[in-house]
Formats: structure tokens, C-alpha cells, sequence
């Protein structure tokens, strides 16, 4: 997988940066491990460190002409950062968790089924109460059809109800 290109960085407490890449996923990079690095000194100076930018290509950060990191070194050594709300989950944990094809959920969003809270990059972050509550539903109706193949939602989003059994007595 190619390293993906950087959106953003900030500059965060004790020598630390928080990166953006691309793809959505942020991670924080601790630069204290570079402050006895030579040429790295400089960023003990607080008003330094904080002047940190990502190039124009998206490949490094730096603080001066020289002075940077490798959008590798941050990918590969920072700590990946959970951006999400409570309740919120990424269409692709959804998935695993509900043990559901990512196409079904993209099938619930285009039908309105369910609903994207936002774009984090190329992700998709969903309400993980309604998915929940979708997706008990889609198993109680694929339960009560004997485990076959129905279908749950009409094309307008609308859970397809089925009439009950009749009761012989």
C-alpha cells in the first residue's frame, strides 16, 4: 500500500504533531525523539517548532528548507489517532463488526437506509446506532425467512414488512 500523501499538520504540546493524511486517517508524531538529532536541536524553541508546514507536494512536513520528515516516517512511526464521536463508526468497521458486505451498507446509504454523518477523507462515518439497529432488523427478517436471501429495505429505503402467519386454530 503507497504511503498516502499529507493534508494537514498541527503542532501540538510537548513536542508533538498532529498529521492528516489524505486517505482521512490522522496520526501524532512525537518529535522529542529528535531533539538530540543533529540539526534537529532547534526545535526545543517553542516559537520554532511551531511554525511546522507540509510541502507542497504533500510527501513531507518541515521547518525550514532542510529541516523535515518523510510522510513515511510519520505513516510508519506515529500513533494512528481515533477521530470518531461516540457512536460514530467507519462504514468499514461496521462491516466487520455486523458481519455485513461493505456493499449492503453502501446499498442502505444510496437507498437512505442508513445515513453518512461525514466524509473523513475517502471514509465514510456512519451513526453506529442506526447500523445497529438496521442490521437486527435485516437478521430478525433473514431469521424468520428460514436464513434465505430476502430482501429487507425497498428501493426507497422503507423496511419491507411481512404479513404475519396466520393463526390455525
Amino acid at each position: 500500500m503507497p504511503i498516502p500523501r499529507i493534508a494537514s499538520v498541527t503542532p501540538l504540546e510537548d513536542k508533538k504533531i498532529l498529521v492528516e493524511f489524505e486517505n482521512g486517517i490522522s496520526r501524532v508524531y512525537d518529535c522529542t525523539i529528535l531533539l538530540n538529532t543533529k540539526g534537529f536541536e532547534v526545535l526545543r524553541d517553542d516559537a520554532f517548532f511551531g511554525q511546522v508546514r507540509v510541502s507542497v507536494d504533500g510527501r513531507r512536513i518541515f521547518w525550514a528548507d532542510k529541516l523535515g520528515l518523510s510522510s513515511e516516517e510519520i505513516w510508519k512511526n506515529g500513533i494512528p489517532v481515533q477521530l470518531l464521536k461516540p457512536n460514530e463508526i467507519t462504514l468499514a468497521d461496521a462491516a466487520e463488526k455486523y458481519a455485513l458486505p461493505k456493499t449492503v451498507l453502501l446499498k442502505w446509504i444510496q437507498a437512505g437506509v442508513i445515513h453518512v454523518i461525514r466524509r473523513q477523507g475517502q471514509m465514510f462515518i456512519l451513526d453506529d446506532n442506526e447500523v445497529r439497529e438496521r442490521a437486527a432488523y435485516f437478521y430478525e427478517r433473514r431469521r424468520e425467512a428460514g436464513g434465505k436471501k430476502i430482501r429487507v429495505f425497498d428501493a426507497k429505503g422503507n423496511p419491507i414488512v411481512s404479513p404475519k402467519p396466520k393463526n390455525r386454530s
